[in-house]
């Protein structure tokens, strides 16, 4: 059974993953993705990457690191599922 807990970014009473609900965890990934592409596109530093993905996702390090250890293997399918994520930037 799923903890249950306060989600620390809509504040609503969900089963959780981390400190988020299903719904916010989601959005976050999808940020934290997009950041993570845009470093690799540009040919940003480690460091850069780090901060940025912090900055853009409103969260702290510790996070960005765990979400880069749990979701390396997701990527290929972030890619594949936002193919023009590109066209914001150009």
């Amino acid at each position: 059974m799923p903890l249950i807990d306060i989600c620390s970014k809509c504040e609503t009473k969900l089963a959780v993953i981390g400190t988020h609900c299903q719904f916010c965890y989601e959005e976050i990934a999808n940020i934290l993705f997009e950041a993570w592409a845009y470093c690799d596109w540009k040919d940003k530093s480690t460091e850069f990457m780090l901060e940025y993905m912090q900055d853009k996702a409103d969260v702290g390090l510790d996070y960005v690191i765990d979400f880069i250890q749990r979701e390396s293997k997701n990527r290929k399918a972030w890619y594949d599922k936002h193919p023009n994520w590109t066209e914001k930037y150009t």
